[in-house]
């Protein structure tokens, strides 16, 4: 089954909604914990926080053989989504099986361009290759694909979101 552009289009509506909630839940607990006295700097401390809502996300495609996706995905798990997730809002990685092929999603979530561009240099449709991808991907792909969130709608049970223990 292949998915659609549209079934693509859900799943980052999905995992932004879920990244706004959750950081609307982080700013509320820190707003419940606030010290007496320390009200002004704590609220401008938790505005700061409400304003990492993800209003981009960035997509990153790419490809290898069957045989060799199990290696790749522990590879870009270890190796790219622990420095992509150290800019970015949020990251998720997707992953379709296909009759001999393996096709792999990386989407992150940013406030702004300018902190993508932290990231991924002055222009943020930059790849930043792994070392070993030339290794895994049967073509290496050349750009990333930016979007504006335009809305989001979806439910918070679905914490899709990446995990340092998700493996």
């Amino acid at each position: 089954m292949v998915a659609s552009v549209g079934d693509l289009s859900l799943l980052m509506h999905v995992a932004i909604s879920i990244l706004e909630i959750q950081l609307r839940q982080q700013a509320v607990a820190r707003r419940k914990t606030l010290a007496p006295g320390h009200g002004a700097q704590a609220t401008e401390e938790t505005m700061t926080q409400e304003n990492q809502t993800a209003r981009i996300v960035r997509v990153w495609r790419g490809s290898t053989t069957a045989s060799r996706a199990d290696d790749y995905e522990a590879y870009l798990y270890a190796e790219g989504l622990p420095d992509l997730k150290k800019y970015a809002v949020g990251v998720q990685m997707l992953r379709q099986d296909r009759s001999g092929e393996s096709d792999f999603v990386v989407m992150s979530f940013w406030k702004d361009i300018p902190s993508m561009s932290n990231f991924a240099g002055s222009d943020p449709k930059k790849i930043r290759h792994l070392e070993r991808d030339e290794e895994f991907l049967t073509v290496l792909p050349e750009a990333v694909e930016i979007f504006d969130v335009k809305a989001s709608t979806l439910p918070a049970p679905l914490t899709l979101a990446y995990s340092a223990k998700a493996h």
